[in-house]
């Protein structure tokens, strides 16, 4: 309610807008955070994680099609940022495990998102372990305190370990 009236009050403020079309997107309201997400890319068509958004809304849409056609504009739009050169680690890892993800849920172009994920594992030193940040801290700990003889506290971080990584 409030989103919509600072909207009200100011119908050209992207920011309010794309946060409503999140909010929506997590409420499962995905027509209406299409719809602003349409809005917003029409305000500011340069956004390129404007387009990453509503391709997760196209996901949960199940339109895969519309997907891979974002995708193409923001390979575009990255490209005339001088990607992948002007762009660091973790902005190029970002890219190419946004894009893994997308296409590899969409199940278009399986050649194309597993490029992308092995692109990603090799910006992390070739350690796909690394995807799971959260769990693989714990288990990094948990082994440590193991070697310490702290089992106690080293199996309450490998449980924490398998937690994390059952949410990932």
């Amino acid at each position: 309610e409030s989103m919509v009236t600072a909207l009200s009050w100011d119908p050209s403020n992207v920011n309010i807008l794309s946060s409503r079309a999140r909010w929506l997107g997590e409420l499962e309201y995905y027509e209406q955070s299409l719809a602003d997400w349409n809005r917003a890319i029409r305000m500011q068509p340069d956004r390129a994680v404007f387009y990453q958004q509503r391709c997760d809304t196209y996901l949960h849409l199940k339109r895969p099609n519309r997907v891979l056609e974002d995708w193409e504009t923001i390979m575009q739009l990255y490209r005339e940022q001088g990607f992948p050169g002007s762009h660091d680690t973790g902005q190029r890892f970002n890219v190419y495990n946004n894009r893994a993800y997308q296409l590899g849920v969409a199940n278009i172009n399986p050649a194309r998102a597993l490029k992308d994920a092995n692109r990603a594992i090799d910006l992390l030193g070739g350690d796909a372990a690394m995807l799971d940040i959260h769990g693989f801290s714990q288990y990094l700990q948990a082994y440590e305190l193991y070697l310490e003889s702290q089992l106690a506290t080293a199996l309450i971080r490998a449980n924490l370990a398998i937690t994390w990584s059952e949410k990932s």
